[in-house]
């Protein structure tokens, strides 16, 4: 177990590294002769993924981005995505979003797949602090999938399934505002939305409309902009399928 992985980011509170710019989820499986960030990478994927035979990587919405509390995890039909599939469920939480092969490159996911280790990762709601219950929940996960592989006695304690999702999981590209303003959200969180539905509008500092945001897919809403104020380019929203 590795309690903080970026410390340099870790320690300003962002992102990315202050020392090269670089964010650690983008960089794997890194570079020995690298920067910072790709040193870090490269020794996490020499020293904790080669070795091991599961991952799970504890991440959570960051400062900008709302994301519902969720279990993610790489479905495909091998031995890995099968042992993948029954770890998120042991995990035990309500929403579990699984995500096709390829894995877009640079995550600590694509290495360990790249490796045919089986991988998890988590997200929750951010904000820049830790809530209480996500604490909870991903403790309690953590010890599940631990109890699943029979690294602990026990049964994982789950809850019903209220959402099981599918899609690539690629937040990097999601729904863009096209002007700078106020971005005020129509939808919430796990909201069902339709072709062209309108999920929210960017106003000037008058309230007179900028931009409306339409979704470009029906599915489900798993993120949405924490921080109202906006950029062009910024991201807004993204919205993903349902499996079950």
């Amino acid at each position: 177990m590795v309690p903080i992985c970026n410390v340099p980011a870790y320690g300003t509170a962002t992102r990315s590294s202050t020392i090269d710019g670089q964010n650690l989820a983008r960089v794997f499986p890194g570079d020995k002769h690298g920067t910072i960030t790709e040193q870090i990478a490269y020794f996490l994927t020499e020293k904790l993924l080669k070795p091991s035979d599961f991952l799970i990587d504890l991440h959570s919405g960051g400062i900008t981005a709302r994301i519902p509390t969720l279990i993610g995890y790489v479905r495909s039909d091998d031995e890995r995505g099968q042992r993948a599939l029954a770890g998120a469920k042991a995990f035990g939480v309500s929403v579990m979003w699984g995500h096709p092969l390829p894995i877009p490159p640079g995550r600590s996911l694509t290495a360990a797949t790249d490796l045919g280790i089986p991988a998890l990762y988590t997200e929750a709601a951010g904000g820049g602090y830790a809530r209480p219950e996500d604490v909870r929940c991903f403790t309690t996960g953590v010890l599940n999938v631990m109890k699943h592989l029979d690294m602990l006695e026990g049964e994982p304690q789950l809850q019903p399934v209220t959402h099981h999702l599918i899609g690539d999981g690629n937040l990097d590209e999601v729904i863009t505002t096209p002007v700078a303003g106020y971005f005020r959200s129509e939808v919430d969180l796990l909201e069902s939305v339709s072709i062209g539905q309108q999920l929210g509008t960017v106003c000037d500092a008058f309230g007179d409309i900028l931009a409306r945001i339409t979704s470009q897919q029906s599915g489900i809403v798993i993120m949405l902009r924490r921080i109202h104020r906006v950029h062009p380019g910024n991201g807004l929203a993204h919205v993903t399928q349902r499996l079950e």
